[in-house]
């Protein structure tokens, strides 16, 4: 459980989930938090090759202040060390909710772009209002995800809508 926390970052995320994992991340509670100053206010991070999971993810009252990209799911973050890895190991993302989210200053509301062989699955955003900078035909940019979407400015991609 992460709660009640103000932070900064002005090369980072502040919240940032995966990358390298050798099992998996799930039962993440986050609740009342500022992030002020991101890249990314929210960070799922991961790639072909790696494997593992992230589940069951909740994250809840956030305020975003000047951040790049509101809410940000990689399905290609980084390298790998020498190209002996698995390709068939492809992560699961699944079962991430994010609600009650604010923020002004943001240049970007989402990326999300998932695997194609294995497509982000039961994102589930609500209540999340964002003043973006950028024009709101090019809030979202959304590839190889499902979800579904309640409540949400600037609305989301056709694949988070209900």
């Amino acid at each position: 459980m992460i709660r009640r926390v103000i932070g900064s970052t002005f090369s980072s995320a502040g919240i940032a989930l995966g990358s390298e994992m050798s099992g998996g991340i799930f039962n993440v509670y986050v609740d009342d938090m500022v992030i002020q100053n991101a890249r990314r206010g929210i960070n799922v991070k991961t790639s072909e090759g790696r494997g593992g999971y992230i589940r069951d993810i909740f994250i809840s009252n956030l305020r975003m202040v000047s951040a790049r990209v509101a809410i940000a799911f990689t399905g290609s973050y980084g390298d790998h060390p020498d190209n002996k890895y698995n390709r068939l190991a492809l992560p699961e993302v699944d079962r991430i909710i994010i609600q009650n989210v604010t923020g002004q200053n943001i240049s970007m509301a989402g990326e999300v772009e998932g695997i194609s062989g294995a497509p982000f699955a039961n994102i589930r955003l609500s209540n999340i209002h964002l003043n973006v900078t950028s024009p709101l035909e090019r809030a979202w940019k959304c590839s190889y995800v499902r979800g579904t979407s309640n409540n949400v400015f600037p609305p989301p991609c056709a694949q988070l809508h209900n």
